[in-house]
């Protein structure tokens, strides 16, 4: 019984993980993709000349 439980907390602790992995990726995509809209947006010899 307690093997079972531990196994449980085991499980959640791993998809826990996994969600908060999810979540960095994708604020990592998010903040990606803001950098790249803004540099079209500007033009690379703008940001190159500051």
């Amino acid at each position: 019984m307690a093997h079972r439980a531990a196994r449980r907390a085991g499980l959640h602790l791993r998809r826990a993980t996994v969600d908060a992995t999810g979540a960095t990726g994708l604020a990592t995509a998010t903040v990606t993709a803001i950098a790249a809209a803004r540099e079209a947006r500007h033009g690379l010899d703008g940001r190159r000349a500051t």
